[in-house]
């Protein structure tokens, strides 16, 4: 996971203590506390089962805790909109997985380019409505 600059916050990722349980198999993470700063490179190991995926969708703010609180570039992010969480790992929070699930007819360039553009028309779209807003 890597922590995008954020002049505003030095903490860009806070959790205080995470609980996340499955039903089929009970605890996953038990009072797991952790800051990652900005500009921080932040690798996560450890042996299969332990927690690890869960841990990453909860930084990520894709998945919620079973309880604990989630800050990410200062918002609490614990009980946040999909929408919220979605704005939040688009302008803070980056992964590189494993499997990089890059659309096989696109090059590198192109697949980067497609979130770009998805970007760059979430902006237009929201400045048209704060313009249409005031008129």
């Amino acid at each position: 996971m890597i922590a995008s600059e954020c002049p505003k916050h030095d903490r860009v990722v806070w959790c205080q203590p995470l609980l996340w349980v499955e039903r089929i198999k009970g605890k996953v993470l038990t009072d797991v506390s952790f800051t990652i700063g900005r500009g921080e490179l932040v690798a996560l190991v450890g042996p299969s089962g332990s927690g690890k995926t869960t841990a990453m969708y909860i930084m990520g703010v894709s998945k919620k805790p079973t309880s604990g609180q989630v800050l990410c570039a200062g918002q609490d992010m614990t009980n946040a909109d999909a929408a919220a969480c979605a704005n939040m790992r688009r302008q803070h929070i980056g992964f590189v997985f494993q499997q990089f699930l890059l659309l096989p007819r696109l090059t590198v360039l192109e697949n980067i380019s497609c979130c770009l553009c998805d970007i760059v028309a979430n902006q237009r779209r929201s400045l048209r409505n704060v313009r249409d807003s005031n008129t």
